[in-house]
């Protein structure tokens, strides 16, 4: 009766008097999960928050110790294993830096292994399966700019796009900014908020600009038509590849690819055909990616004989380079490492290859920009400590909760615990073990800890 008992994460319990209990786990093939318990099993699953022992509950709620102690061997044990002790939890230790290191490396081998070619599939995806530009990053491809598309504790109290438009001033890029262009707009949301903050902020910059977005989905340039209307004056939506802009060279000032890349082609390499004097038989689509590697002198040495490159993402520096006025900026941020080579990310109806910035580092300076890469919460200067509902409790919530009240799920956000008490109302105080944790834990909705930001300037 001494020990500590906790819910795991992956449960979330619901209790409210009068009303009947049930604790609600990850939907299985998108149907709810839920377990339904008497009012007493719910009153002692409120308090199993792994800050008090079993005796402490039974003294809390004037019950048997008895009852609780059943209640806490039911909920610990197959099939209902719902429950789990503080004491168990510290007999297993979380995995070491090292081996998460190696678990990183080895899936980059395995992504080089398992790789098909997917470039054809890639451009038909995005220009004839996307049907709905909000229910795009909602439920498919959930980006960081998306969850910030409200303002927001952790960027200053502004939206992702507004506090973008705020670090480009603070930078004094807009002072000399005309044209801008954003390459892959999404849903339009970051382009409509960074106008509308020089609406209000700075008010001759906005008088003097001129906005593009480029985008390849014609149901997402829809979208940003409709989401961006209310400066229709100042923005245009252009449908084209971003890897064949139909712009003028030297056109644009800023250039802004924004958690984008990730989407544009990679290409599987062996090192032996790096060897001019091999007789191998060379596939087509990597022999760009080889002219690149030795034109560029591209670091591959640490890589395995089998790997791949963000071949799309390189081939845009240059459209990049060649679109920018002398002295013009660029923005690029997605997820990906300074060091690791592209491992594969299986979104549910298509995937991407993270970004090895390194080589977009190295690639963008031979090119002739001045370049700075950073973490994307230091490009923001993001508050960290900030605390957001957990990717786990935001989907257990939305497709197992809510959905079994029959209420509508929530938008997918950075829910801090303010947030979330407003957008559930009175059902908030009847949800127990949601659970939050600061944005440096790569499990909270808005975590930025993968991603990265490339700064560019193309030299004058």
């Amino acid at each position: 009766m001494n020990r500590q008992p906790i819910l795991l994460p992956c449960m979330i319990l619901y209790y409210s008097p009068g009303k009947k209990p049930f604790l609600a786990g990850p939907p299985e093939e998108n149907k709810p999960t839920i377990r339904e318990i008497t009012d007493d099993e719910a009153r002692i699953l409120t308090l199993c928050q792994g800050e008090i022992t079993l005796t402490d509950i039974a003294a809390k709620l004037n019950m048997d110790q008895t009852q609780v102690k059943s209640t806490s061997d039911k909920f610990s044990k197959e099939p209902d294993l719902f429950l789990q002790f503080i004491e168990d939890t510290e007999k297993h230790p979380s995995p070491t830096p090292h081996m998460e290191i190696a678990m990183e490396i080895l899936s980059e081998r395995d992504s080089a292994h398992e790789f098909i070619d997917n470039t054809g599939l890639l451009h038909e995806y995005h220009t004839g399966q996307i049907t709905d530009a909000i229910e795009q990053f909602e439920s498919h491809e959930t980006t960081i700019s998306h969850v910030y598309q409200q303002p927001h504790p952790a960027l200053r109290g502004l939206s992702y796009g507004a506090r973008l438009a705020e670090k480009f001033c603070e930078m004094e890029i807009m002072e000399k900014c005309t044209n801008i262009l954003e390459i892959g707009g999404g849903t339009g949301f970051v382009a409509r908020d960074f106008l509308g903050y020089l609406h209000q902020n700075q008010s001759i910059v906005f008088q003097n600009l001129y906005y593009v977005l480029l985008e390849l989905s014609p149901v997402l340039l829809e979208g940003q038509k409709e989401y961006t209307r209310m400066y229709s004056n100042t923005i245009a939506q252009v449908l084209g590849d971003a890897l064949a802009p139909p712009f003028i060279a030297g056109k644009f000032s800023l250039i802004i690819a924004n958690e984008m890349i990730a989407d544009l082609p990679s290409v599987f390499v062996k090192k032996e055909w790096m060897n001019r004097n091999t007789g191998h038989e060379i596939p087509a689509e990597a022999i760009p990616a080889l002219k690149y590697i030795n034109d560029f002198d591209v670091t591959v040495k640490d890589a395995f004989p089998e790997f791949l490159v963000n071949l799309g993402a390189w081939q845009l520096l240059e459209h990049i380079h060649l679109l920018l006025t002398p002295g013009g900026f660029a923005l690029i941020t997605e997820y990906g490492s300074p060091w690791r080579y592209p491992v594969a990310v299986h979104l549910p109806d298509h995937t991407e290859y993270a970004i090895h910035f390194g080589h977009l580092e190295e690639i963008a300076i031979r090119i002739g920009f001045d370049v700075r890469l950073e973490k994307m919460a230091d490009f923001f200067d993001m508050d960290l400590d900030v605390t957001t509902l957990e990717r786990m409790s935001l989907t257990i919530l939305n497709q197992s909760l809510l959905s079994h009240l029959s209420q509508d799920p929530l938008p997918i956000l950075a829910f801090t615990p303010e947030m979330l008490k407003q957008a559930l109302g009175d059902l908030y105080p009847h949800i127990y073990n949601l659970r939050f944790s600061s944005l440096k834990q790569a499990g909270s909705q808005g975590s930025p800890s993968v991603f990265h930001a490339l700064i560019l300037r193309k030299k004058p």
